[in-house]
C-alpha cells in the first residue's frame, strides 16, 4: 500500500488559496478523516508538524487539536536518520551554492526529512506543491546531475529534484484527491 508523506505546503497552500476552511469545512473534515484514519496511509511527519504549529495561526490551532496525536516521529528512526546523510551527502555535490545546502542543512527543515522517510517506506511518495527546477537530467550511470555543472543553483534544493535521485515519487495535494478518489 502506497504511504503519502504530507509537506508542510499540503496543509498551507490549501488554507491560504483553495481551500479556505469556513467555505470548504467537508475538504477538512474529510482531510483530518484520512490522516488520523488508523489503518490508513497518510503520514504526517513531526518535522511537518513542527513547521506548521511555529506558524501560530488558525491553521497550527487547527493541526493541533486535530492531528497532534498522531504526528509519525521520525526522530526515533535510525534508518530516516542514515538516508538524511545520503540526502545531504547529494545536494552537497556542488549542484547548489553553499548558502542553498545550508538552509537544508539547518535544524528542523522538513524537506531532506520527508525525503529520508520515503526511502526507508516501499512505495512511498512525498505530497507537496513543490515542482521540478528543470535543471537537472539523468546521466547514464542513473543519477540525477545538473544540466550546468559549471552554474550551480541559487535557489534552495526542490523536493521534487532531490527525490528523483532517490526514486521518491512527489504528487501534489490534487493527485492525492483523485488517488484516494476523494467525494465531497
Amino acid at each position: 500500500m502506497t504511504k503519502y508523506i504530507l509537506d508542510s505546503n499540503a496543509f498551507i497552500s490549501p488554507y491560504n488559496d483553495y481551500y479556505r476552511q469556513h467555505l470548504f469545512p467537508t475538504f477538512w473534515d474529510w482531510y483530518k478523516n484520512e490522516i488520523t484514519n488508523p489503518t490508513g496511509n497518510i503520514i504526517l511527519p513531526k518535522c511537518v508538524y513542527d513547521e506548521l504549529e511555529a506558524g501560530g495561526d488558525d491553521l497550527a490551532k487547527w493541526v493541533k487539536i486535530n492531528l497532534k496525536s498522531i504526528v509519525y516521529d521520525e526522530t526515533k528512526d535510525g534508518k530516516v536518520w542514515l538516508n538524511y546523510n545520503k540526502v545531504i551527502s547529494y545536494v552537497s555535490k556542488g549542484y547548489y551554492k553553499e548558502a542553498s545546502v545550508d538552509n537544508w542543512k539547518q535544524f528542523g527543515k522538513a524537506d531532506p526529512l520527508l525525503i529520508a522517510i520515503a526511502m526507508t517506506m516501499p512505495d512511498a511518495k512525498i505530497v507537496t506543491f513543490e515542482k521540478r527546477s528543470g535543471n537537472f537530467m539523468r546521466n547514464p550511470n542513473g543519477e540525477m546531475v545538473l544540466k550546468n555543472i559549471h552554474n550551480p543553483i541559487g535557489k534552495e534544493p526542490k523536493i521534487p529534484d532531490v527525490a528523483d535521485q532517490f526514486n521518491i515519487g512527489c504528487i501534489s495535494l490534487f493527485d492525492l484527491e483523485e488517488e484516494l478518489k476523494i467525494r465531497l
